[in-house]
């Protein structure tokens, strides 16, 4: 992973002060990004890899991932969240 998002989430949020920290200033963006996210971006992000694999964009397969993709970016919503990020 490369720290791009991280560290613009730690310029624009975390006091001038305080030490950049890749793993700490990664996963508050990510808690903050994934509360954004709703089930209709999982289904199109799903679509759009479907379609480039040669796949059914919007078959019966598209709703299984995207609702794993979605059950999977709650879940890790809440652990980030729980944890105090």
């Amino acid at each position: 992973e490369d720290d791009e998002l991280a560290y613009a989430y730690h310029a624009a949020n975390e006091p001038q002060a305080m030490a950049y920290d890749r793993r700490r200033s990664s996963k508050a963006y990510a808690r903050r990004a994934f509360a954004v996210y709703r089930r209709t971006h999982v289904e199109r992000g799903v679509a759009m890899a479907l379609k480039a694999a040669g796949l059914a964009p919007h078959g019966r397969l598209n709703g299984w991932l995207t609702g794993l993709g979605y059950w999977f970016l709650a879940w890790r919503t809440r652990r980030l969240a729980a944890a105090g990020v």
